[in-house]
């Protein structure tokens, strides 16, 4: 008799299973917990380690994240390993609120509940879902802080998360790309506050929903977004143009020497190198899995690249232009000696357009002082190519780069672009578009 029982109660408990249990409230600790938590833990190698900090196993090593994806994670698995409820807003279009007491995977033992619960989200969430489960906040120390985030407008569908904020007012950002089963596992990051223009594109309004966001309280999921605690339409009076460098102004508390901007700048330039570089691997990835067929609609605009290759030549713009205004002051003895040498190699001759300067600029071969090099791999050589900075610059402004998803791998980097015949379809538009 005692054992039924105990066995009924055993059934009993597990039937009903939580994700996870919660034992505390989310209340202004809470949220400065989560805050240092992101600042300490939100790495790029999150998904890919098998072990934590603390040398204990990692049980979220494996999971394939995107932009919205990398938003929601920092939120749940946060709330998971302190005990703290995770509530949202049901992204597949249902009237209830979608939370940690799902007993839908009761008979798995926790660790496996988390790991599926957070698949689910995945499989619902977007960047069209963010603006539902988040505010936009007042532009302030206190309000832009580790754990917020940063959406664009719905035509762009992207995000990021705020890992940290230097003392020179520039964030540390975290995010992610498409994923697919192709992806890496590794993170993406900059070090830098993104373009405005490209942020609120034709709409830095609240009805656009871009900026920076901060967490809705659970009792504020429902309310029209301009009830919420906090609420601000601050970075709706700024201009497009000037949004990151008027963010840079109030967040800083230390000025960002020179040698300091030009290092970050050329880190960042290298991230998106990197970043391409792996894009265009999980793109040929994709292809010789399906035979090199033509890509159909959704898979070109995912391996696509012409939003990245934009930011890519807006970076290096930025890049020049701060480095023709240090001549033009003659203070450009403020970097070392072997970064302005290095860059010398890059922008050869900044009394011209970059174009102009990019058409007679010399190829020089990759060394051990290049900046950024970079591994591409040539399918009609079967082979590994090896390039850098000063070289994909060149090319860049040469419009020899290709965003199209259905061109080899060398072809996307610069390599037989006259040799390719377009027997495929295209979408969107793939020209490069820049302003100097």
């Amino acid at each position: 008799m005692w054992i039924f029982v105990l066995t009924m109660l055993t059934l009993s408990i597990t039937t009903f299973a939580e994700v996870w249990t919660v034992t505390k409230s989310w209340d202004t600790d809470a949220e400065k917990q989560y805050s240092i938590w992101v600042q300490k833990n939100w790495s790029i190698d999150f998904f890919s380690r098998k072990e934590n900090q603390d040398g204990t196993p990692n049980i979220f090593q494996g999971l394939r994240v995107d932009c919205a994806d990398t938003v929601y994670s920092t939120r749940v698995i946060f709330a998971y390993l302190h005990s703290l409820p995770f509530v949202m807003n049901d992204a597949s279009g249902g009237k209830n609120l979608i939370s940690n007491s799902m007993t839908r995977w009761d008979s798995l033992p926790e660790k496996d509940r988390v790991r599926k619960f957070l698949v689910f989200i995945y499989n619902i969430v977007s960047t069209k879902s963010l603006p539902y489960d988040t505010y936009p906040v007042k532009v302030s120390p206190s309000t832009i802080v580790p754990g917020a985030l940063i959406l664009t407008v719905g035509k762009n569908h992207h995000s990021w998360v705020i890992r940290n904020i230097f003392s020179t007012g520039i964030p540390h950002l975290i995010f992610n790309s498409t994923v697919n089963a192709y992806s890496s596992l590794i993170l993406q990051e900059r070090k830098s506050w993104p373009n405005g223009d490209w942020v609120f594109e034709d709409d830095i309004t609240p009805k656009g929903h871009a900026g920076i966001r901060y967490w809705r309280k659970e009792s504020e999921l429902k309310l029209p977004v301009w009830q919420v605690t906090g609420y601000s339409e601050d970075q709706y009076t700024m201009k497009a143009g000037k949004w990151k460098y008027e963010l840079q102004k109030i967040l800083q508390t230390a000025e960002e020497s020179n040698q300091q901007k030009v290092t970050r700048l050329i880190e960042n330039i290298c991230a998106d190198i990197r970043q391409r570089a792996e894009a265009v691997r999980e793109s040929e990835a994709f292809l010789k899995s399906n035979n090199y067929a033509c890509l159909s609609e959704a898979d070109f605009d995912s391996f696509s690249t012409p939003s990245r290759d934009k930011r890519l030549a807006d970076e290096i713009i930025y890049l020049r232009n701060f480095l023709k205004m240090l001549v033009s002051e003659k203070t450009e003895i403020s970097l070392d000696a072997k970064t302005w040498q290095q860059l010398n190699n890059v922008f050869p001759n900044l009394d011209v357009s970059i174009d102009e300067e990019s058409r007679h600029q010399k190829i020089i071969s990759v060394s051990a002082n290049s900046f950024c090099k970079t591994k591409y791999f040539s399918r009609s050589q079967n082979t590994e190519h090896t390039t850098d900075f000063a070289e994909i610059k060149r090319r860049l402004f040469l419009h020899r780069l290709s965003s199209n998803p259905n061109h080899p791998p060398e072809v996307r980097f610069g390599d037989g672009m006259g040799k390719v015949t377009d027997s495929c379809p295209t979408w969107g538009n793939l020209k490069l578009n820049y302003a100097e």
